[in-house]
């Protein structure tokens, strides 16, 4: 599979808040680049707690960080093998539920809705 944007990820870890979350990100990235998960059902017998949410016309799959103490937010697109970082944040974050929000914005914007 194919992390798109590494960059993008390698940033959100080196912000302040989000440095404790680099080690497991970086583990995370390696792992997932290397692997030709076919569904969700895939990618759990690689890691068991991930989980699909579906926000407007789409699913994201939230991989837990540290125990919990972080959410890391992606959507995978199965078919060409290619993983989209979306969001990092910490679980008072995730559980407030902004990202969805914003989400859902990108998704109107690209006119997916």
């Amino acid at each position: 599979m194919q992390v798109i944007s590494r960059k993008a990820l390698v940033e959100a870890c080196s912000e302040n808040k989000y440095r404790a979350a680099a080690s497991e990100v970086d583990a995370w990235e390696k792992v997932a680049s290397k692997t030709d998960w076919g569904s969700l059902e895939d990618v759990r017998r690689t890691y068991a707690d991930a989980d699909g949410v579906t926000i407007g016309n789409r699913v994201y799959t939230i991989f837990n960080i540290c125990r919990n103490q972080f959410r890391l937010v992606v959507q995978i697109n199965y078919q060409f093998k290619m993983i989209f970082f979306k969001r990092l944040m910490t679980h008072a974050e995730y559980d407030r539920e902004e990202w969805k929000k914003s989400l859902r914005k990108e998704q109107e914007r690209q006119g997916v809705l």
